[in-house]
């Protein structure tokens, strides 16, 4: 959803859109490979409590942020 909304809403110059996709490209798929080793643990298998309580605070952190930038905007 990010890359499109970034997408709809640089459309110029290309050259910034294409730095902000890049950024985005980097943040959600690049850095996913360096914390996973470390918030899923193998020996925590099967359940995962570390990796699923951090989703967890991730998401309602994002909840916060997107009803926050309602209410800013």
């Amino acid at each position: 959803l990010i890359v499109s909304w970034a997408s709809a809403t640089l459309p110029r110059p290309r050259a910034k859109r294409a730095a902000a996709l890049a950024i985005i490209n980097i943040m959600g798929a690049g850095v996913a490979h360096f914390y996973t080793a470390y918030i899923f643990p193998d020996w925590q298998s099967p359940r995962y409590y570390l990796g699923g309580g951090i989703m967890s605070g991730a998401c309602v952190v994002c909840a916060g942020m997107a009803l926050y930038a309602k209410h800013y905007l």
